[in-house]
C-alpha cells in the first residue's frame, strides 16, 4: 500500500481546501462550508487510492459507510453476507483516521483528539484545525495533547491548520502541516 508522502498531503489538503473554497464562497454557514472541505478532502483521498489495486473505502460524515471518525480510509476485503448473496465490507486494515475541528472551544478539540488517541495505533493520523490554533498559547496546549497521543502511536501523525471558513473570501488555500514527532 502506498504512503502519502507529506509534500504529497500538504497538495491534496491545498487542494481540497482549494475546491472548497470555491465551491462554497457564497455559503454563508461555516458548518456547511467546513462539511465542504471534509467532503472535498474525502474525495481527494478516494481519488488518491483509487489506484490501488486493494479495495480501499474512504468514507466520511454524511456517508452511509460512515466509520468513526470524520474521515476513515480503510483497507477492505469483500465477504459474503449470512444469509443473502450480498457484499460485506470487512476492515483489514486502517489508513488512515481524520478528523475536522474548526471550533475554538478547547474541549471540542480534546474530543476529536480523544478519538484520535482511541483508535488504531498503526494507522496515520491527521487533525485539520483552524489556523488561530498555531498561535503561541494555543500551539504550546495543542501540541502537549498531540504528542501524548503520538507517543503511543507506531503510524505518522499529522496535524494540519487551515484558515476557518469565515476567513475564506480573504485567504488563499495555503496549509501549515505539521508531523509528529517533527517527521
Amino acid at each position: 500500500m502506498r504512503k502519502i508522502g507529506r509534500d504529497e498531503l500538504r497538495k491534496l489538503l491545498e487542494d481540497a481546501l482549494g475546491q472548497a473554497m470555491q465551491g462554497a464562497n457564497d455559503e454563508p454557514d461555516n458548518q456547511k462550508k467546513s462539511a465542504k472541505f471534509v467532503e472535498c478532502l474525502t474525495n481527494k483521498f478516494r481519488d488518491y487510492y483509487s489506484k490501488d489495486d486493494l479495495i480501499v473505502r474512504v468514507s466520511s460524515r454524511g456517508n452511509p459507510r460512515e466509520f468513526l471518525h470524520d474521515i476513515s480510509i480503510c483497507q477492505v476485503e469483500e465477504i459474503s453476507g449470512p444469509v443473502q448473496p450480498t457484499e460485506i465490507d470487512r476492515v483489514v486494515n486502517v489508513l488512515w483516521q481524520i478528523e475536522v475541528e474548526m471550533s475554538n472551544d478547547g474541549s471540542e478539540i480534546m474530543h476529536d483528539l480523544n478519538k484520535l488517541r482511541a483508535g488504531a495505533v498503526d494507522s496515520d493520523k491527521m487533525f485539520v484545525v483552524r489556523r488561530s490554533w498555531s498561535d503561541t498559547t494555543n500551539l504550546t496546549w495543542l501540541t502537549e495533547q498531540v504528542l501524548g497521543i503520538a507517543e503511543h502511536q507506531t503510524g505518522r501523525l499529522f496535524v494540519a491548520f487551515i484558515p476557518h471558513p469565515s476567513d475564506w473570501k480573504d485567504s488563499d488555500a495555503s496549509v501549515d502541516l505539521l508531523g509528529y514527532p517533527y517527521i
